[in-house]
């Protein structure tokens, strides 16, 4: 009884020590660079920006910043949203953002700026398996007069050494739908996703009017992996446990 209550009391140390591990958060956030920005002006009006960032680490950040311009018949807006939360283990994130220019006159000239940022910085003590769903989605409208528009959304994320794993995007217009999964070891890690919409109303021409928006809905999983290890460690004493109860069960049948 005593050999088996041994055995026993080694397998669960063993697989507490393993257990421990997998369970921890293998997430310690180094930066949070999550914000809102908008910018709008018109001919020789003063310009008109907005920025809101998060507080602290990991707290929720739920913030809508709207700024607007105008001057006789033109008129400028930019609007960016951002909802999103950061966990020992999961990135969520809702991000977009809107401009609209009207210039009807020839002769004037307006800008505006709205992005949605999600940016970290983070260490991974435990090596882990990401799972990242997003879906992107980037529309523009200009017409005579308009010039240095866009309208993007990407993701982007590299280790420590500046190398990319993930580089995922839309320019322009269209949309496109992210299911991407890998293996990270423990290290250092920078992710961003931005969402970002711009229009420049150049008046040379009468009727300048642009419409850009972009936004992104992203979802990133880590599931933290044993180390080989402390899986060998495992197996190891699973083995030396069973063969302790063999070797019982031989002697009471002698």
């Amino acid at each position: 009884m005593r050999g088996f209550l041994q055995s026993l009391s080694l397998g669960l140390l063993l697989i507490i020590s393993v257990g421990n591990p997998a369970t921890a958060d293998p997430i310690k956030v180094t930066l949070d660079a999550r914000n809102v920005a908008v910018v709008a002006k018109v001919n020789d009006l003063p310009l008109r920006s907005g920025e809101i960032t998060p507080q602290d680490v990991f707290a929720s950040f739920d913030e809508v910043v709207t700024v607007a311009d105008a001057q006789g018949s033109v008129s400028v807006q930019s609007t960016a949203t951002q909802r999103s939360s950061l966990s020992p283990t999961r990135y969520r994130a809702i991000g977009t953002v809107e401009t609209l220019g009207n210039a009807p006159d020839a002769g004037s000239v307006a800008f505006n700026i709205a992005s949605s940022f999600f940016g970290t910085n983070f260490d991974l003590a435990i090596p882990s398996r990401f799972l990242l769903t997003d879906s992107m989605t980037a529309s523009a409208f200009q017409s005579n007069g308009v010039q240095n528009t866009d309208a993007l959304v990407q993701i982007v994320a590299n280790d420590g050494s500046g190398t990319v794993f993930l580089n995922e995007g839309v320019v322009g217009t269209g949309s496109r739908q992210v299911n991407a999964t890998g293996f990270l070891p423990a290290g250092s890690y920078a992710f961003l996703a931005e969402a970002v919409a711009q229009g420049e109303l150049n008046g040379s021409l009468a009727g300048a009017t642009s419409h850009h928006a972009a936004s992104f809905d992203l979802d990133f999983l880590l599931t933290p992996v044993p180390e080989p290890g402390s899986i060998l460690l495992l197996g190891s004493g699973l083995v030396a446990f069973a063969s302790r109860r063999v070797r019982r069960a031989v002697n009471v049948w002698r």
